[in-house]
């Protein structure tokens, strides 16, 4: 089965993002500063200009949001969990589009959040970043509750004039 255009975009886009959080996590310094140091050297901000032109752009960067909320879940080490927010955030403030497309997050998300906040309260200078990081994006209304599966799920980022659930189910 030959493969989409949006998937190899969606393909390349997650190589180039591991690939910034990688190369972050491979220095010494893990703030803020160093990271868009990183971002700024790959190049990263040119993503926004790179859709491919039948791609809707807010579906690629929901995707991109994706891409790093995944690597957010399922690594455990606290740098890299920081590093994973970093660009989550400069993913979302380069972006090209108005009004912004907000993150889409589902529940585990969110409590995820709320254990690395937790945890950053504890981890002295090293935390203070990422508490406020992720206290700026929770207080501009940056993050907002998705549901991703299930009778209510519609595909469309925007919300559709009528609603158009992708299946019903009878309960």
């Amino acid at each position: 089965m030959p493969k989409t255009l949006e998937y190899r975009f969606d393909a390349i886009l997650r190589l180039d993002l591991f690939q910034i959080i990688d190369e972050f996590l491979a220095g010494e310094d893990y703030c803020f500063s160093a990271f868009k140091v990183s971002w700024a050297k790959s190049n990263a901000s040119l993503i926004h200009h790179l859709f491919p032109s039948r791609y809707d752009p807010r579906i690629c960067l929901q995707n991109g949001f994706n891409i790093i909320l995944t690597r957010l879940q399922e690594e455990k080490d606290f740098h890299i969990q920081k590093a994973c927010l970093f660009g989550l955030y400069c993913l979302f403030e380069t972006q090209l589009l108005s009004p912004k497309e907000l993150i889409r997050t589902d529940v585990q998300i969110f409590l995820l959040l709320i254990e690395i906040l937790n945890i950053s309260k504890y981890s002295g200078k090293e935390g203070t970043e990422i508490y406020a990081l992720i206290s700026k994006m929770v207080e501009e209304n940056v993050l907002i509750p998705a549901i991703f599966c299930g009778p209510f799920y519609c595909k469309k980022t925007t919300m559709p004039d009528e609603f158009e659930p992708s299946e019903t189910k009878d309960f």
